[in-house]
């Protein structure tokens, strides 16, 4: 039986970025695998330089039974969860603790494992699944902030995006390198220029509720034509095949 390695924390995990918590590519020898699928296409190099061969990317996916939309009353207007802070740390100011005091009348929230703490911000903490989706549908605007490698690294899918999409939320995300691969820009998702100021963005969407509401529809539309979980195991098993 061939062997298949799957990294989806790639380009984290490389040794140049230290990893999450380990690298554990230091001194790797990746040639004993006879296939490597990754979320990064821009990675490619780095896993070639280490002995991969048969290299292919298989970006995320979500199951849209689960993450599906609830209802919920929009009592917040933009949110960002997160498991960390590290490597979103300049977006993070950009996009939420600027824009929170740009906007005293505006309310802001975060939830996950974020240390910080941001003035004007509800600090949720780590919520649980259905608490989670129930604050993604109370939501008028739903952030992705990419950590910086996986936004430079050209064509690294991260799982925010799947996920608000498949929950119909109006995403804004800051430049990502490669996400218009997976969803189009200002029709199914806003991402962020260098020269925006993300206050200004929120109060045009928000004021235009029909768009946000018609970016979401649009967002869980591409989901479930592109990027479920079915799409993303036919994929994985063309690969396999391909190494029998």
């Amino acid at each position: 039986m061939p062997s298949i390695y799957f990294d989806a924390d790639l380009p984290v995990s490389l040794p140049s970025y230290g990893g999450f918590h380990l690298s554990y590519y230091l001194g790797a020898n990746l040639s004993q695998f006879d296939g490597f699928l990754t979320t990064s296409e821009g990675s490619k190099s780095a896993l070639v330089d280490m002995g991969a061969h048969n290299i292919a990317e298989v970006h995320w996916g979500v199951d849209p039974r689960l993450y599906s939309p609830v209802d919920a009353d929009k009592d917040t207007d933009v949110f960002f969860y997160g498991a960390t802070s590290r490597f979103r740390g300049e977006w993070l100011n950009k996009m939420v603790q600027q824009p929170a005091l740009d906007l005293p009348n505006r309310i802001f929230a975060i939830s996950g494992r974020v240390k910080e703490r941001y003035e004007h911000v509800n600090m949720l903490g780590f919520l649980g699944f259905d608490s989670w989706k129930r604050q993604i549908s109370a939501t008028k605007i739903c952030l992705n902030i990419s950590r910086t490698p996986h936004a430079t690294v050209g064509g690294t899918s991260t799982t925010r995006l799947f996920e608000l999409a498949s929950m119909a939320a109006c995403v804004v995300s800051n430049p990502h390198e490669g996400l218009e691969n997976w969803f189009e820009p200002e029709k199914e998702i806003f991402i962020l220029k260098e020269t925006d100021r993300p206050s200004e963005v929120y109060e045009w969407l928000l004021g235009s509720p029909q768009l946000m509401r018609e970016m979401g529809l649009r967002a869980r539309a591409r989901v479930l034509r592109d990027h479920t979980c079915d799409h993303r195991a036919k994929d994985i098993a063309n690969f396999a095949s391909k190494l029998l």
